[in-house]
C-alpha cells in the first residue's frame, strides 16, 4: 500500500495536501475546527522549559522552589511558573508556515483552536499576539491538558472525530485517535505514517531547515550558558527525576 507520504503534493515549499483532496471536501474541511497544538507545533521550542529558564535568571533563589512545586503536580508546576513569568511573544520562534496557513484557513470561515498543555496564561498571551484563534483551550491548577486530557476534553467540544488536529510528537497519538484528520510537522515519513493508523493525514508541515543565525536565536544560547548549572542542580533532583516519567 503507498504511504500516506508518498501520496501528497508539495505546496509553498513547506506544507503538503492529499493531492485527490476534492473540492466537496474542501468544503467540508471548513466546517471542521482546526485544533493546533503549541510548543514544538505553532512555536519551535518548548515554552515551559523557556519559562524556567527565564525565572532562574531573573531570581536564581526560586531553584530550591522548583521541585516543591513539581511534587503538587504537573499542572500546579506549570502554573507557579507562569504566575512569575512573563514571555515576550514577539521574541518566540513561530512556525511561521503553519500561521500563515492557519490565517488562511481562518480567512476561509473555518473555526482555530488553540489546544495546549502549556498553562493558560502563557496560551492566552501566545493566541493575543498570533490574533488567529477562537478558542483557547490549556492546562489550569488542576487539570494538565495533554494526552489522554486533551483527547478527552477536544472529543467533549466536538465530539469523536469532529476535528482535525495538527502537532508534531509521539505525546499527541492519543489525541490524533479520535480526530477526524491529522496534519503533521515531521520530516519523517515513518512517523507520518504510525500517526496515519490513528487519523487520515490531511498534510505535512516539513522543519524547514534554518540558517545557522536563526537556528542559534532559537536556542537562545545566551540563556542556556547562563543557567546551564542551575538545571544540572535541577535535573538531580529527587521530584524532577520522578516527575520525568510523568506525563508532559
Amino acid at each position: 500500500m503507498t504511504s500516506p507520504a508518498r501520496e501528497m503534493t508539495q505546496i509553498s515549499g513547506a506544507a503538503f495536501v492529499l493531492a485527490e483532496e476534492k473540492s466537496a471536501n474542501l468544503q467540508e474541511s471548513t466546517v471542521i475546527p482546526l485544533v493546533v497544538d503549541l510548543d514544538g507545533t505553532l512555536v519551535k521550542t518548548d515554552l515551559l522549559l523557556e519559562s524556567v529558564v527565564a525565572l532562574l535568571k531573573d531570581r536564581p533563589c526560586y531553584l530550591f522552589a522548583l521541585p516543591l512545586w513539581l511534587f503538587k503536580g504537573k499542572a500546579s508546576f506549570k502554573q507557579e511558573i507562569a504566575h512569575r513569568v512573563s514571555l515576550d511573544p514577539e521574541v518566540i520562534p513561530y512556525r511561521t508556515e503553519l500561521v500563515e496557513y492557519l490565517k488562511t484557513q481562518r480567512a476561509q470561515g473555518r473555526s482555530i483552536v488553540l489546544a495546549t498543555a502549556a498553562d493558560e496564561q502563557i496560551a492566552q498571551r501566545i493566541a493575543r499576539f498570533v490574533n488567529v484563534f477562537d478558542l483557547v483551550l490549556a492546562s489550569d491548577e488542576t487539570i494538565n491538558l495533554a494526552g489522554e486530557h486533551k483527547r478527552e476534553r477536544l472529543v467533549k467540544q466536538f465530539g469523536e472525530k469532529g476535528f482535525d488536529y495538527v502537532a508534531n510528537e509521539s505525546k499527541d497519538m492519543a489525541v490524533w485517535r479520535s480526530a477526524r484528520k491529522a496534519i503533521v510537522i515531521t520530516d519523517s515519513q515513518r512517523f507520518a505514517e504510525v500517526v496515519g493508523k490513528r487519523a487520515e493525514i490531511q498534510g505535512i508541515f516539513k522543519k524547514r531547515h534554518e540558517g545557522l543565525a536563526e537556528y542559534l536565536h532559537a536556542l537562545r544560547p545566551q540563556q542556556w550558558l547562563k543557567n546551564f548549572l542551575i538545571f544540572v542542580a535541577l535535573l538531580r533532583s529527587p521530584p524532577f527525576l520522578r516527575a520525568s516519567t510523568m506525563e508532559k
